[in-house]
């Protein structure tokens, strides 16, 4: 079985903030999954998604140290999600989502 990788971009914004000195100091949300499981995630109970996700390195070589989490069991639904800490009002700023 082959597993297909998802959010690899928190992870590589992970890399870059590190680097970078700070690439997401302004962010209202930063959820970079360097580390999984942790309590700002929560897996979904729903009955509905069974996939279990997984937690690994990446294999590029230009990643190298890189995590991701990705999904383990092909053909299944999977769910996980996150709480800003507070509301966010994008009027006037607008709104990037990014992963």
């Amino acid at each position: 079985m082959t597993t297909t990788p998802i959010k690899r971009s928190v992870a590589i914004t992970a890399i870059a903030a590190s680097t970078l000195g700070g690439v997401a100091a302004g962010a209202a949300f930063f959820g970079p999954f360097s580390e999984w499981p942790n309590a700002r995630w929560t897996i979904s109970k729903d009955a509905e998604f069974t996939g279990r996700w997984k937690h690994e390195a990446h294999l590029h070589d230009a990643l190298a140290g890189d995590t991701g989490l990705v999904v383990g069991d092909a053909a299944r639904k999977h769910a996980v999600s996150a709480l800003f800490g507070s509301a966010v009002d994008p009027k006037g700023k607008g709104l990037v989502v990014q992963y």
